[in-house]
């Protein structure tokens, strides 16, 4: 009789367990929906410029890369240019490991890459960086 009490008890708990996991939503972490650039000088053409976005943990770091060509002039030609810095407009995030600065010729790309470190908390929505 006790051995009955016994399973139908693991059983209850192994059910009301599974109910649990059902019922709590799980985490959603970090869901970057797309990285806009602001430049207030728009260095390199930047200003306004979009990327897509990423998922990631919180508080873990993401490695980002953006390819960048020389700025656009008037006459529809380009002219050289040079990243100095880049930060984060959106609270929580942390920019590091930049190469810069950067200083992209006339008519070539480079390849600007750093890392982002996510807030602790969940996000969704636009990260924003600047670039000067």
């Amino acid at each position: 009789m006790w051995l009955w009490i016994l399973v139908g008890f693991v059983v209850l708990i192994l059910v009301a367990s599974f109910v649990l996991l059902l019922l709590v939503p799980p985490t959603p972490g970090i869901n970057v929906t797309g990285i806009t650039i602001t430049s207030s000088d728009n260095v390199c053409g930047l200003n306004g410029a979009t990327s897509s976005g990423f998922t990631a943990n919180p508080g873990s770091v993401v490695d980002l890369a953006f390819s960048v060509s020389g700025n656009t002039t008037s006459s529809g030609g380009t002219a050289n240019c040079t990243i100095t810095a880049v930060t984060s407009a959106t609270s929580g995030f942390l920019v590091s490991g930049t190469n810069t600065p950067l200083h992209i010729p006339t008519n070539a790309n480079e390849t600007l890459e750093f890392n982002v470190t996510c807030p602790n908390a969940d996000y969704s929505g636009t990260l924003t960086l600047s670039f000067t």
